[in-house]
């Protein structure tokens, strides 16, 4: 091989070199749960203010009750949340569910909503997609530092017959939803989950997102991994599997 061959042939091996070193580099990217939902493409709340529910207690009980007012769509809504009954009322029609029977991934159980902080996350329907109302708190009784959340999403929010759905707990967030194309031009909600990969690699997650709908949590081809930066709870090396 002559000199002038053999310099091509390394210049163009050192350059494959440089390209997929910058390629991994660009496919791995440390951040914080916040960071990564708001980095996502076609955020369901992307740019919205949560509102602070207002906590009132019924004469003679002790439980209390949240509530929220406001307009969606051109239609007054109204949200009571009294213990785990929440009831909805579009215009004059009143609907009422309860958490406990909210739709959720197999082996998951039922959590409460904090009546000291739940923040209420709304958006309207337009161009296809769905009004969606989104709750989210601290577990009852649990600190800051914790990684769970207590969420409950509810589609078809001015139907007759919302859904209501609770994400599993681990790193929980109304930011974690994302739209997806549905059928007929439709758009759809989807979900992330959390999902531990192995028992011995208890800072190794696939997060795997689930569309929400009739049949409750179904599984999507979207997935990434994340695996524990650092001493951190919530610091993750960010990429696709």
């Amino acid at each position: 091989m002559s000199k002038v061959l053999f310099h091509r042939v390394l210049a163009a091996a050192l350059a494959a070199v440089v390209l997929l070193s910058g390629q991994q580099g660009r496919a791995a990217e440390v951040m914080d749960s916040t960071t990564f939902y708001d980095s996502q493409p076609g955020q369901v709340f992307k740019g919205v203010v949560p509102a602070d529910m207002t906590v009132g207690f019924v004469e003679g009980q002790d439980v209390p009750y949240l509530t929220w007012k406001g307009e969606l769509s051109g239609k007054a809504v109204y949200v009571e949340l009294h213990g785990s009954a929440l009831r909805i009322k579009v215009g004059e029609r009143w609907v009422t569910r309860r958490l406990k029977a909210a739709k959720r991934l197999p082996g998951k159980k039922a959590t409460y909503l904090d009546a000291q902080g739940t923040a209420l996350y709304a958006r309207p329907d337009a161009a296809g997609k769905p009004a969606v109302m989104c709750l989210e708190s601290l577990l009852p009784g649990a600190g800051q530092a914790t990684p769970h959340r207590s969420v409950y999403v509810v589609m078809g929010l001015l139907t007759p017959s919302p859904q209501v759905f609770q994400l599993p707990s681990l790193y929980a967030a109304c930011k974690g939803l994302t739209v997806l194309p549905g059928q007929g031009g439709a758009v759809d909600v989807a979900a992330p989950a959390w999902l531990r990969s192995a028992p011995h690699k208890p800072g190794d997650f696939q997060i795997r997102y689930f569309r929400l709908g009739n049949k409750g949590f179904v599984r999507t081809p979207q997935r990434v991994s994340a695996h524990a930066a650092g001493p951190q709870l919530d610091e993750f090396t960010i990429s696709q599997p």
